[in-house]
């Protein structure tokens, strides 16, 4: 069948389509992508283009919604063109204004994107009624939903939160470690496209072609993951009779970093997502890996997998993954404050459940890539007071504007010897 999807005002139809997906069925910006790109049909050669002006207005989003309140009440069932129109004028400028005015006109919406536009100031294109460095401000200028920039600024200080925000609104640093498993030099120091850094067998991806087009990405010589991860292994003293434990709530590569040590004899990883779980099957069958036993399994059933408690316990808990806020630009359309306390209280039975699984003199690792005290500080607190048993050996914050390019929080808390009586 012919693809029609090839003149520009049927660009912007996909680029609406799309949009729609995300913004009122809840759908993530890839799988609404993909689904659009297959169900319309349309050509590979455009798509680049497509996803780039959404992306923009994703990225945008929340200053295009203050420049049309400007106008008129903001409405997402009715006003997401004009937010194109804008993310396109102010930013991306790769489509003929004309092809999304007639897109508009044929909406009854060219006159409200014109005026907004209009009401720009080309020197200060936030809105002046938002008083610049307020908590108003910051979430319009870092596109960030306003209770995160006012539960930071409460949590870590003005200063503290303000560079949160700029290292967020930031292009994220892909960050690769060597495969170990294969035994083989991969010569990646002599590779232009891979930059070494502090983390030994950590590098810095800087090629211009996608990672995953990459022939050593792609005969798993590499694969992603961060240097927090490598460094936050190195520190733990495992030797190869320790058992371990794995409860994985979310997408992380913290099994893999366990597996690449050859003095691991098994570990027993427990995911908390059905998509975790298949995903790291279909990872370790491509790495061959076999000395796993996985399960998908919530924090409340770690009990019924284990069928002997382990050395080290590592807890990575479902959260709010404020990291992603970096890495994801729809991210802060789909997590919702509401969720927060239910997430909490996984953990607390996380922590639990992994205590009551852990040897004596053992160690439980905690782990949250996410900026909220909540789901940090406060947890591993409260989770002290309840075990006098157990006590933090120490805690790291790991911040996106340093060189790990991340956000997470990890607690390494010990399991004291029983005493003899």
């Amino acid at each position: 069948m012919e693809n029609w999807f090839l003149i520009s005002m049927t660009k912007i139809d996909v680029v609406i389509s799309i949009l729609n997906d995300v913004f009122t069925k809840d759908m993530r910006f890839n799988v609404a992508l993909k689904s659009n790109y297959i169900n319309l049909r349309v050509e590979r050669s455009v798509r680049p283009m497509i996803s780039g002006l959404v992306g923009c207005e994703l990225r945008h989003h929340l200053l295009f919604v203050e420049l049309i309140n400007e106008v008129t009440p903001f409405d997402i069932s009715k006003h997401l063109p004009v937010c194109v129109y804008l993310a396109n004028a102010l930013f991306y400028k790769r489509f003929e204004e004309k092809e999304i005015l007639l897109y508009l006109k044929k909406e009854n919406l060219s006159e409200v994107a014109l005026e907004a536009l209009n009401k720009v100031n080309k020197e200060k294109i936030i809105p002046e009624r938002l008083v610049s460095g307020s908590p108003e401000y910051l979430s319009v200028r870092y596109n960030t939903p306003l209770w995160i920039v006012k539960m930071w600024a409460k949590h870590f200080g003005r200063g503290l939160s303000y560079r949160l925000l700029q290292a967020n609104y930031k292009p994220t640093l892909t960050h690769v470690r060597i495969n170990d498993l294969l035994g083989e030099d991969i010569n990646i120091e002599k590779d232009s496209n891979f930059k070494a850094t502090s983390t030994k067998g950590i590098y810095t991806y800087e090629g211009n072609e996608p990672l995953k087009k990459n022939d050593k990405f792609l005969s798993n010589q590499i694969f992603l993951e961060r240097p927090a991860y490598k460094e936050i292994y190195d520190s733990l003293e495992i030797e190869p009779f320790h058992r371990i434990g794995l409860l994985s709530g979310f997408t992380n590569p913290m099994y893999l970093e366990i597996l690449m040590h050859e003095h691991v004899s098994n570990l027993e990883m427990m995911c908390a997502d059905f998509q975790h779980y298949c995903d790291a099957k279909k990872v370790l069958n491509l790495f061959n890996i076999s000395n796993v036993n996985i399960y998908e399994a919530s924090a409340e059933t770690i009990d019924t997998c284990l069928s002997e408690n382990v050395d080290y316990f590592f807890v990575l808990p479902r959260n709010s993954n404020l990291e992603l806020l970096k890495d994801t630009p729809d991210y802060f359309i789909h997590f919702k404050q509401e969720s927060l306390d239910g997430l909490i209280n996984e953990q607390r039975v996380a922590l639990e459940e992994a205590a009551n699984r852990t040897t004596d003199g053992g160690m439980i690792i905690y782990m949250v890539p996410t900026l909220n005290k909540r789901e940090t500080l406060s947890i591993v607190k409260d989770f002290l007071l309840r075990h006098p048993t157990y006590s933090l050996l120490n805690e790291k914050l790991y911040l996106p504007y340093e060189d790990s390019n991340t956000s997470l929080y990890v607690a390494k808390i010990m399991k004291m010897e029983r005493k003899d009586d």
